[in-house]
């Protein structure tokens, strides 16, 4: 069976600093996002049996052991990194998935592509090989250290967290994301009690505050009510 290897990019360095990677509208950074925000949401949806490894301890890139990691599992590894993008410019949106630049993109590229089509939507302006939403690389680290080393691997760039509505979009609609995701790597998801419903879920803002430090109290008293809760800076 494939095992599926999920990096948080960004994370702790080898030197003991973290970096938080990208930020934008989503302050506490793009390692955070998926690690707190996204994989848990996507682990509610993976079907039993499937094997994977999460990993969000520290930063593969600056670390430099993708290909040991990855061979860890096995030949059939395949590896997906996870990112959202920044721009100067905040009119930049919309994600991509990125692979070798002399490798054509194969069925999972594709799914995932569609994926954040279909939830944040795709930047358009990267095209790899005919494929929208895809790009070619030949200039980053890991795409190299994958290739060279046989490592089926590509990287998502989820959106851009400096437009407001990627940000808005990533933070508020991560159950989207992650059931889209996961039916991409492994063709549905797993039935929960909102899945099986036939309602919506609707979402209820609790307040707006002009000082950070009065939302984050808001967010304390009602965490300890059992209510799951998230800031959007805007």
């Amino acid at each position: 069976m494939t095992t599926h290897v999920f990096i948080a990019g960004h994370g702790k360095n080898k030197d003991g600093s973290f970096d938080s990677g990208a930020t934008g509208y989503i302050k506490q950074g793009e390692h955070w996002y998926f690690e707190n925000v996204l994989f848990p949401e996507m682990k509610k949806y993976v079907p039993e049996g499937q094997k994977i490894s999460w990993i969000t301890s520290y930063n593969v890139y600056n670390h430099g052991d993708l290909v040991s990691l990855a061979k860890k599992y096995g030949a059939d590894t395949m590896v997906t990194e996870y990112h959202y993008d920044a721009a100067t410019a905040t009119s930049a949106k919309g994600g991509h998935v990125i692979v070798k630049n002399s490798f054509p993109p194969d069925q999972l590229d594709i799914k995932l592509r569609d994926a954040i089509a279909e939830t944040v939507g795709i930047n358009s302006g990267y095209v790899h090989k005919n494929y929208k939403g895809i790009s070619g690389r030949g200039d980053l680290a890991n795409v190299n250290r994958a290739a060279a080393g046989g490592v089926n691997y590509r990287l998502i760039e989820l959106g851009f967290g400096t437009n407001y509505n990627d940000a808005n979009y990533m933070m508020n609609n991560k159950t989207e994301i992650a059931k889209a995701f996961v039916k991409a790597y492994f063709g549905k998801i797993k039935e929960t009690t909102t899945t099986k419903g036939k309602g919506k879920l609707f979402k209820v803002q609790t307040g707006a505050f002009s000082n950070k430090a009065n939302a984050v109290k808001m967010q304390a008293e009602l965490k300890k009510k059992g209510y799951e809760t998230i800031i959007v800076e805007e």
